[in-house]
């Protein structure tokens, strides 16, 4: 059935708005400090005042404009005049260093506010941290920088809302717009039952006019206009589920609506759009519509075309999205990346979400980096799910059957692909016998529907081909820091998850009452004499390191080999170490000292939990961290680092006090030494 939203005209009436005369209402000037902030910025070497000489002042001063240095606290002592001319005359990293503008602020309060306001366009970096305890609508009349501004009314929403509303609600000017994108990106970060409350302090119709401003955004009452270069009559048709075609009106109504994209109006619109259509029909339709961009020049004020690829394409889309992501950013086509980014990000599909997790991950250092990474840190934050809860979340299914497997359709012919444990896909025609290669289409089969297919094996081969090492180092690292899982967890990310039970499968688990186990081909459990168990519902579970269960190890290398079984890391079969005596009561490991090491081994260390702290290799522990010295020192991990050798490792606690590394797990301890002895093969 054809949604409402393409069946007939979805513009509402146009909507004229009351125009409110408000007087505004003061509101009183507040400093706002934190419990001995103040004092801090005052005397931030602690101490009381010293009272200085003219000529020591001074030369405080003097200094301060010679960038010589001083002492961190320079400026406490400084009178009001010696810290008004430092504002005005040094440079500004002195005045951030040194604290200039927090200590005139701490020290002569609203009589210094002014100087800081004629500090914004030098250093506005000192300046908001000054502003953002100023709780004063004078802020909004004397700071013209929007990022100062957007900050400050997150910081006081209450007091910028009393103050924008008068404008916001009255005569069309320039005042109006500008009042109105604040209280927009207010409602954005979450301000709205704030504005609401300052609305009723004007009145009801007040309070009513903003609902009405900031309720749920409305689609234009005028459809818009189609860019020349999009063509609506020859893009090709998508489908409903019941086989009819989009056609006519409707057609022009879903191109329509795509241009008004990000609006969320118009992404509310495409929801029942999207979900009412075949999704490999809508794919085709949002790729023509980025084909066509493409070829006219790809201007980025027609972004629409990417967004609408992200709302109603299907994972074939996604792909290209994340192609094009990468591509661009390496060619500096910045805008370009960005958009298709978040294309990729307002997808929402499990497929869309495993390319952002690879592009917050592989990409480098940069603005696509960091939108990715936020991306997900919002889907966690919404979630309420740590890193690591979210990326159990983020293995696609790739719609795949119950069984792991699914159908390529060429019309008169299909063809099966199911995954092998080491999730390489198999081929298989429709007798079951095995296929080296996807046939090409032949003149009997649906030339459409055997290109979709092609397609579509090709990203499911590239997909899992990235999945495969990514999740075998995800679950790798699992093990070692025993992480576990409750059993409705369990079944869900592992037993019935139709890519992810493959690797599973290949692994033996521990539950938290010491039973292990492993999943058997038809997703039953058994132990290691290869009889059926099952596991309470109660019960966590985790994947067994050998050291948890040394005295199965045995058992368990036998079954597997039996049933020729290749485990995806080692884990039976996984080197197992330990610390001496002497190791265990100190706070430094010794053992590697003056070992030489090809610079670029260091690389496999980021695999295994290692980051760069503070000029040297860190690990995090359960309950601390260690830290690896290595001369003459790995800078940053240059792409070509140099031989370096060993030094120590030292241990620290959570607190940052030294540990003593039998403090560590046996586990901990053993992975520890493991990681170091893995550098030297």
């Amino acid at each position: 059935m054809l949604p409402d939203v393409l069946a007939k005209p979805p513009w509402p009436p146009p909507r004229k708005r009351a125009v409110l005369v408000l007087a505004p209402i003061a509101c009183e000037d507040r400093i706002v400090f934190a419990d001995g902030e103040r004092e801090k910025w005052a005397h931030p070497g602690g101490g009381e005042e010293k009272r200085l000489e003219v000529w020591q002042r001074e030369e405080i001063v003097t200094k301060l404009r010679m960038k010589d240095i001083l002492q961190i606290d320079a400026a406490t002592n400084l009178e009001k005049d010696d810290l008004l001319l430092a504002l005005r005359e040094c440079d500004v990293r002195f005045i951030e260093h040194y604290g200039i503008a927090r200590a005139l602020f701490a020290k002569y309060g609203l009589d210094a506010i002014d100087a800081v306001f004629a500090l914004v366009e030098h250093a506005p970096s000192s300046a908001l941290e000054v502003i953002l305890h100023f709780d004063s609508p004078r802020v909004l009349r004397s700071v013209q920088r929007d990022f100062l501004l957007e900050r400050w009314c997150d910081r006081f929403p209450l007091t910028a809302a009393i103050e924008l509303l008068p404008a916001a609600l009255g005569h069309e000017s320039d005042e109006r717009a500008k009042s109105l994108k604040l209280l927009k990106r207010m409602r954005r970060s979450g301000h709205v039952d704030v504005i609401r409350e300052a609305a009723t302090q004007y009145g009801n119709e007040a309070l009513a006019e903003v609902d009405r401003l900031f309720g749920p955004e409305r689609l234009p009452s005028h459809p818009p206009s189609i860019p020349s270069f999009v063509s609506a009559a020859t893009l090709p048709r998508a489908r409903l589920l019941d086989g009819q075609t989009i056609d006519g009106e409707a057609h022009e109504r879903l191109v329509q609506l795509a241009t008004l994209l990000p609006m969320q109006a118009a992404r509310d619109a495409l929801t029942p759009v999207r979900d009412a259509c075949d999704r490999e029909s809508l794919g085709v339709f949002a790729s023509a519509l980025v084909d066509r961009w493409l070829a006219a020049g790809a201007a980025i004020e027609e972004k629409w075309v990417l967004l609408a690829a992200g709302v109603l394409g299907d994972d074939i889309v996604a792909r290209k999205l994340a192609d094009w992501t990468t591509s661009w950013t390496k060619e500096k086509l910045h805008a370009r990346a960005r958009a298709s980014l978040e294309a990729l990000s307002i997808a929402g599909s499990d497929v869309a979400l495993m390319h952002v997790e690879r592009l917050s991950r592989t990409m480098k250092k940069g603005a696509i980096r960091d939108n990715a990474a936020a991306t997900l840190e919002a889907i966690a934050k919404d979630r309420s799910l740590s890193q690591e809860e979210l990326a159990d979340r983020l293995v696609p299914s790739f719609d795949l059957d119950p069984s792991g497997a699914t159908w390529l359709d060429f019309g008169p012919r299909k063809f099966r692909v199911s995954f092998d444990e080491t999730l390489a896909p198999e081929l298989f025609d429709e007798t079951g016998a095995r296929l080296e290669r996807l046939p090409r289409p032949s003149s009997s089969d649906d030339a459409t529907r055997a290109a979709h297919a092609a397609a579509m094996y090709k990203g499911l081969a590239a997909d899992t081909k990235k999945i495969a090492p990514d999740q075998v180092r995800r679950l790798e690292s699992a093990m070692c820091t025993e992480r576990s899982w409750s059993m409705n967890e369990f079944r869900r990310f592992f037993v019935e998850h139709p890519l992810l039970v493959h690797i599973a499968r290949r692994l033996v688990w521990l539950t938290a009452s010491g039973a292990t186990f492993r999943i058997g081909d038809d997703r039953s459990f058994c132990d290691s004499s290869d009889r059926d168990t099952t596991v309470g519902d109660d019960q966590r579970v985790r994947i067994a390191h050998p050291i948890a269960i040394a005295s199965e190890v045995g058992a368990w290398s036998t079954l597997l080999g039996d049933y020729h079984v290749v485990q995806p890391f080692p884990q039976l079969g996984r080197d197992v170490l330990s610390l001496t005596a002497d190791e265990k009561a100190a706070t430094i490991l010794t053992r590697f000292v003056g070992v030489k090491i090809p610079g670029a081994r260091f690389f496999t260390l980021k695999h295994r939990g290692w980051s760069f702290r503070d000029h040297q290799l860190g690990k995090s522990m359960r309950d601390g961290m260690v830290l690896l010295t290595t001369e003459p020192g790995l800078g940053f991990l240059a792409s070509r680092p140099e031989e370096q050798t060993l030094g120590e490792v030292s241990l620290y606690a959570n607190t940052h006090k030294p540990a003593t590394f039998g403090d560590l797990t046996a586990i901990e301890a053993s992975e520890l030494l493991r990681d170091l002895e893995l550098l030297k093969k």
